[in-house]
């Protein structure tokens, strides 16, 4: 019987705020430095076997297809899934498949809406709490 090979596993990352410093929207093709660890990380998850996917709302897929190269950050493609789609529900047709999402905004369900509803808050508040820190850097 032939030894069944080990499923590749795919994360889905988002670009600004995730890989990026982003603060706010300046303009196609304008983007931030790399968030420390960024490129380390997703080289260490590429080197595991990981397949990565950028998922952004930017559609600048070349100029984001060159600053990851730039910075030496892997990806397997933007805004769609490498491979080909394989059984039900992996059809095209909007978000890739993804085994973990990667994202600033992003809250994990772990079955439980009571705590869904404060992990919302909790990531609103990180989040106002970042754009100050965000600006205070700006204006130095």
């Amino acid at each position: 019987m032939p030894m069944e090979r080990a499923r590749t596993r795919t994360l889905c990352v988002d670009f600004d705020g995730t890989i990026t410093q982003y603060t706010h929207y300046r303009g196609r093709g304008v983007f931030d430095p790399p968030i420390p660890g960024a490129a380390e990380t997703l080289r260490r998850l590429k080197a595991e076997g990981w397949r990565i996917i950028v998922y952004t709302t930017r559609t600048e897929r070349d100029e984001i297809a060159a600053y990851l190269y730039e910075h030496g950050i892997p990806f397997d493609g933007i805004n769609e899934d490498s491979e080909p789609a394989t059984g039900a529900g992996n059809g095209r047709g909007g978000k890739p498949a993804a085994d973990v999402y990667l994202d600033d905004r992003g809250v994990p369900f772990r079955g439980d809406w009571d705590q869904a509803y404060r992990d919302i808050y909790a990531l609103l508040e990180w989040k106002r709490e970042w754009k100050e820190k965000a600006r205070r850097r700006e204006q130095v």
